[in-house]
């Protein structure tokens, strides 16, 4: 059971990871140029059916068609306004003409945005994959120069990677809370910190009836901090900065400093 919840908090962390936001800024910009073509299809439409005379539903003799078979021709050519691609469906009037015209310069600026915006996004996620690379490099000639042994490196390495693939965000990893101001902040880590805070039975009684201290509890004196597996928390035999109040997972107390243990 405590594997199946893991596994879902991993699943849904990832979900709102940066990658996932990046890849559903893409998708946005995918719907938005689905969206104003529909738009464009049902003006297109519009021309001609409505148009009295020679349109290009009669060229192509589709007025007595389906509904939904227009819809796709119309759709097929408003896309291509939009696209590098090719259609035999073309203006017969000039008022079709104009509103041909009038759909390429939409699809320029549409277009053009969304490209931009694609590859800002992949700019950044190369910029992530390209830091990650470089500190691994660097991890590497620390230890050729230094004459370490392969074995430690790949300890090193395999830490590096757990933490990298973790999905949790930290408040020192959020820029805007940084900035924001201190109120605000104390807000924030009162909603984080007091249902922890109380729960321990040794506090729950006493901050009940001072909640001023448990608000300044909360906003200068408790951090929150992430684990990964063979990581320490604390050495034996070195100063006490802290108390730690385990919120999940499994936590062991060990004398042991050999590699073996990790």
């Amino acid at each position: 059971l405590s594997r199946v919840q893991k596994t879902i908090v991993s699943i849904l962390t990832r979900f709102i990871s940066v990658y996932f936001w990046m890849a559903m800024q893409m998708m946005k910009g995918i719907i938005i140029i689905l969206v104003i073509n529909h738009y464009v299809t049902i003006g297109w439409l519009v021309l001609g059916v409505y148009y009295p005379g020679r349109t290009w539903l009669s060229d192509f003799q589709l007025q007595d068609v389906d509904f939904s078979e227009q819809y796709v021709y119309a759709f097929h050519w408003a896309i291509a306004q939009f696209l590098p691609s090719t259609t035999n469906i073309s203006p017969v009037h000039g008022l079709e003409r104009l509103y041909a015209v009038l759909a390429v310069l939409l699809s320029f600026g549409v277009l053009s945005s969304f490209i931009t915006g694609v590859t800002n996004t992949v700019n950044a996620l190369r910029a992530v994959r390209v830091s990650s690379l470089t500190q691994e490099a660097k991890l590497r000639q620390f230890f050729v120069e230094r004459k370490l042994p392969a074995r430690l490196l790949k300890l090193c390495l395999n830490a590096y990677h757990e933490k990298a693939d973790s999905a949790s965000i930290f408040e020192q990893d959020v820029a805007i809370l940084q900035t924001s101001p201190e109120r605000l902040r104390a807000k924030v880590h009162e909603e984080m910190f007091k249902p922890v805070f109380m729960r321990q039975c040794w506090t729950s009684s006493a901050m009940k009836e001072n909640s001023w201290l448990l608000i300044n509890l909360c906003h200068l004196a408790i951090t929150e901090q992430a684990t990964e597996k063979s990581q320490d928390v604390f050495l034996t035999g070195t100063d006490c900065h802290g108390a730690v109040i385990l919120t999940h997972g499994l936590m062991f107390y060990s004398d042991d400093y050999q590699m073996s243990s990790l």
